[in-house]
């Protein structure tokens, strides 16, 4: 009764308000932003069975996030097991706060500070690509290469690996790394592929085993 008495798009029999969403990924964040201009902070959305609530609210965000009791995270994260495994990202529970605890040491400000010269190295390269961008276009999509940046300086202070993402976006690994994202994406939205026996007859699956097979065997 109280999910009912939030604003959102109503949704349709069995598959919910997910067409409201269904949309190429780089076009998500301008459709959700459409969707919170027309019902606020805060809205209901129905994939499926499954009752959800979106919010930008900075307010709830702090409420949720800081709560330690309901850490329990949603079957959306099952999708992701087959590349990240049970980690921090998947767990939840006792599980979780076990694998907190001991990453917590990690991002000690000690560690962190001897992570600046990567991270600084990397930053100036994504200036680079941002100036030539503009120089190129009025407009720039800053997301992709942000994203790339964020992974050099991962794989470098995570793994000791320099990548040169940035420089070899079309890379095998970068290349995977953003085909199977997409492929979860679109099982998250799509009801019937988040249904494991009908993924694995669909052609995303063959993309996505090799996608797999290339990321764990860097």
């Amino acid at each position: 009764e109280t999910y009912n008495k939030i604003p959102g798009p109503t949704p349709w029999p069995i598959i919910g308000s997910i067409l409201e969403m269904y949309c190429p990924t780089e076009d998500l964040l301008q459709v959700t932003a459409k969707l919170f201009d027309r019902y606020g902070s805060c809205f209901r959305f129905k994939t499926m069975d499954r009752p959800l609530v979106i919010t930008s609210s900075p307010e709830a965000f702090e409420t949720i996030l800081t709560c330690t009791k309901n850490i329990k995270k949603s079957e959306d994260y099952d999708l992701f097991l087959p590349w990240l495994g049970l980690g921090l990202l998947t767990s939840s529970g006792s599980r979780w706060r076990h694998k907190r605890k001991i990453l917590t040491n990690a991002f000690h400000f000690k560690i962190l500070d001897d992570c600046t010269p990567i991270i600084f190295k990397h930053a100036k390269v994504l200036v680079e690509k941002l100036k030539e961008a503009s120089e190129q276009s009025e407009e720039i999509e800053i997301g992709e290469k942000i994203g790339l940046c964020t992974l050099d300086v991962i794989c470098e202070t995570a793994m000791g690996q320099h990548l040169g993402a940035q420089d070899m976006a079309d890379s095998s690994y970068v290349r995977s790394i953003k085909q199977i994202s997409e492929i979860l994406f679109k099982r998250m939205i799509t009801p019937f592929l988040s249904i494991d026996i009908v993924f694995r007859l669909s052609p995303y699956y063959r993309t996505y085993r090799q996608c797999l097979d290339v990321i764990h065997g860097f």
